[in-house]
């Protein structure tokens, strides 16, 4: 039968000797937790704020590309967010597939602004302000693990994709990173459905660390 998650999930940074710094740095398992419930428990980050560096963790969205999002580019019932090519860095339009824990954070700030979906008093908020909220978190010790910041949540949810048994390619869609010129080219699959499954794979396994009781037994193997 398939195997729920690869042997080599036991193994943190450490035991790989892997030293960390601002250019690697990701979290390991044991570390989603205390990121989630201090973001959560943050007594002055906005809603849209602290929704959305929870957003950027599950989804592994680039920072500008979630600031950006307009709820015309959100379809809350096929569970999808298209992001146009100009919001992009590589100037690629592409499909986020939402899992419900995305969805439920984003219907959260849905009377918030009529444009933007995370945003602040005056619309769109700038890409720093993720940075700074993050760094607040740190400088007040409600987080005391090494210093993350918002853009190291993309490579989190890259490690780990593959981690979980998410085929290197399906992981690397999920960034909307290239497969190569040929690829380019030649092959137009967006391969959403595979995405999705290996968003809602990474979804189940951040759920299971923030909500230790929760009723997700296992972690399904993608196709």
């Amino acid at each position: 039968g398939y195997i729920e998650r690869s042997p080599a999930y036991a193994l943190d940074k450490k035991d790989l000797g892997v030293v960390s710094n601002q250019r690697e740095r990701w979290l390991d398992s044991h570390e989603i937790k205390p990121i989630w419930d201090a973001i959560s428990n943050a007594p002055k980050m906005s809603l849209p704020v602290k929704n959305g560096l929870k957003v950027l963790l599950l989804t592994g969205v680039r920072t500008g590309e979630l600031l950006k999002a307009e709820w015309k580019h959100i379809d809350l019932s096929k569970k999808e967010w298209f992001i146009p090519k100009e919001n992009t860095k590589t100037n690629t339009e592409w499909t986020v597939p939402l899992t419900n824990e995305v969805i439920n954070l984003i219907s959260e700030l849905q009377d918030i602004d009529p444009i933007f979906v995370v945003c602040g008093i005056n619309g769109m908020l700038s890409d720093k302000v993720t940075g700074r909220a993050m760094s607040r978190l740190f400088e007040s010790g409600a987080l005391t693990i090494e210093k993350v910041t918002p853009h190291d949540f993309r490579r989190t949810v890259r490690t780990h994709l593959e981690k979980l048994n998410v085929v290197p390619h399906i992981a690397e869609k999920c960034h909307n990173h290239s497969l190569g010129a040929i690829n380019a080219i030649y092959n137009k699959n967006s391969y959403l459905d595979e995405r999705r499954e290996a968003l809602v794979r990474w979804s189940e396994f951040v759920n299971l660390h923030i909500n230790p009781q929760s009723n997700v037994t296992h972690i399904r193997q993608a196709s």
